[in-house]
């Protein structure tokens, strides 16, 4: 974290010598590594000289670097206050809270140091983090806009805008940020490795640059790797650079890259896939026992219709959120945090301990679940009649949403199990979907997955619909027709809607899917 600046209000600093001799004693232990001896004399130090706001803010960082969240919250906010015009402080009190998962307090944190510091392009990134994790992705990409027109060669803020607008479908746009980004990085460091994320990027950009020049950008940069990188760096480049090889048509060597990067990884989260597919099991097993005698469809006309689109990680639920939100009455609202956030709300007020699950929430608390769910979404929407939600763990609790909130409704996707697994196979995520990374526990997670979509479809038929990802982009106004019976809709008639078509996407590597599957090599 970085040190504080002396904002327009004095800090109230001691003028002893002794006190000041004492910080720098905690400061040289802390570069000597000497924690604990440098925690001993600042907190005596802050003791006897409790408006010592150096004191304070060093305290809050040596806490911070402990993972003493709470600790430094106190710290932080006891220094903001000694000094209300020091954006670092808010800053560091920011990140505290965003390490708490309290994001509702640091973005507010965050927002009072933007107003202090109104060009401040890394607070401005820092609350579009918060956004993108939230679900707000039009907010962060206007802050990281902002940030990049203060500091238009950052690397961070380039590479963070490109993912946004990967994200919500803008392919042209994510690949200008990716592309600056890289001329960025290698400028300044050629051998980077950050710059095995970029190339990752670009390489899975549909009709991109001449795939052969990039791969042997990657190639280069494969020969220039040195001790630094990491291990995930390493790996990140391999998936690249399976990548950049299928999109220039040679899928045998695609595919020996890509099955090496993901037994690499298939090592170290076996057993959490393990785990992730023994709560998808139970999610099964409940959903067929889920009584769905009392829910239909209500019709609550002074409310926003909250449209959940299901389905498995790259089944197609962002292809079909695009889709609809090409009609004026439907906002996109991404894979918003909205329901868990309603949750974690409804439980503080009834003063239960923090959850965030809704199978969680006592069915006598749903009322109050579903107006403050009710509230978020109206704000979220911005006018639009409907807003689209993509988390991925509603097909967990689509029973338990439909009951509380009456006006939802849901669109469970699917593709084919092979061009699902394959892109599953392709994508090095940030976290979670451990099953991903063996071709097995992968098909068996979305045969699972689709099998739970598909009880609950039947359950909450008369607010459901399921769709072939298939069907949708070769027929997308049909399918948009067919949605009219549960949504208020309106199609427009001839209206063309251009749509990506990825299937089909396995076929090439069918032949080498089935020899990993039997054991046999390539």
């Amino acid at each position: 974290m970085a040190a504080g600046k002396s904002g327009r209000v004095a800090e109230k600093n001691p003028d002893t010598e002794q006190a000041r001799a004492a910080l720098e004693r905690a400061r040289e232990h802390i570069r000597a590594g000497a924690e604990r001896e440098a925690g001993e004399i600042l907190n005596a130090l802050v003791r006897s000289e409790p408006d010592y706001f150096a004191a304070w803010f060093l305290l809050g960082t040596l806490l911070f670097q402990r993972a003493d969240w709470w600790g430094a919250v106190a710290c932080f906010n006891r220094a903001s206050m000694l000094n209300p015009a020091n954006v670092q402080a808010l800053i560091n009190l920011g990140l505290t809270y965003t390490r708490l998962g309290a994001a509702d307090w640091a973005e507010a944190v965050l927002r009072l140091a933007l107003g202090r510091d109104p060009d401040n392009a890394k607070v401005l990134r820092l609350i579009a983090e918060i956004c993108h994790a939230t679900g707000d992705y039009d907010q962060a990409v206007e802050l990281l806009e902002r940030a990049n027109a203060l500091q238009p060669a950052s690397f961070e803020t380039l590479q963070d805008l490109a993912t946004v607008e990967f994200e919500r479908g803008n392919l042209d746009d994510a690949g200008r940020c990716w592309r600056e980004a890289l001329e960025c990085e290698k400028s300044a460091n050629p051998h980077s490795p950050r710059l095995a994320k970029i190339y990752h990027a670009l390489a899975m950009l549909p009709g991109d640059s001449d795939r052969q020049h990039l791969l042997g950008e990657i190639s280069l940069l494969e020969k220039q790797q040195d001790t630094g990188w990491s291990e995930k760096d390493r790996l990140t480049l391999r998936f690249g650079k399976s990548y950049a090889l299928s999109r220039a048509g040679k899928y045998a060597a695609s595919w020996r890259e890509l099955e090496g990067a993901n037994a690499a990884v298939w090592k170290t989260v076996a057993g959490k896939a393990q785990e992730e597919l023994e709560a998808l099991r139970s999610a099964l097993a409940e959903a067929r026992a889920f009584n769905a005698e009392r829910i239909f469809l209500a019709s609550v006309s002074n409310r926003t219709v909250p449209v959940f689109i299901v389905g498995a990680s790259r089944s197609g639920k962002t292809t079909l959120e695009r889709l609809l939100a090409s009609l004026d009455t439907v906002h996109r609202g991404y894979e918003s945090n909205i329901v868990s956030h309603a949750v974690a709300r409804t439980a503080h007020e009834a003063g239960l301990p923090k959850i965030d699950d809704i199978r969680q929430l006592p069915s006598s608390l749903y009322t109050s679940f579903s107006d403050i769910f009710a509230a978020e979404l109206a704000k979220r929407a911005r006018g639009a009649r409907l807003l689209t939600i993509t988390s991925p763990g509603g097909a967990q609790y689509a029973g338990q949403l439909a009951r509380a909130i009456r006006n939802a409704v849901f669109i469970f996707v699917r593709r084919s199990t092979n061009d699902n697994a394959l892109r599953c196979l392709q994508k090095q995520y940030e976290k979670a979907n451990y099953y991903s990374y063996n071709l097995a526990a992968c098909r068996e997670y979305i045969t699972l997955y689709n099998e739970l979509i598909e009880v609950w479809n039947e359950k909450l038929a008369s607010r459901s619909r399921l769709l072939n990802y298939e069907d949708l982009v070769t027929e997308p106004a049909r399918a948009l027709e067919s949605l009219t019976k549960i949504l208020p809709l309106e199609v427009p008639p001839g209206e063309q809607f251009p749509v990506g078509d990825d299937s089909g996407c396995a076929k090439p590597f069918a032949r080498y899917m089935r020899m990993t599957e039997t054991g046999r090599r390539n």
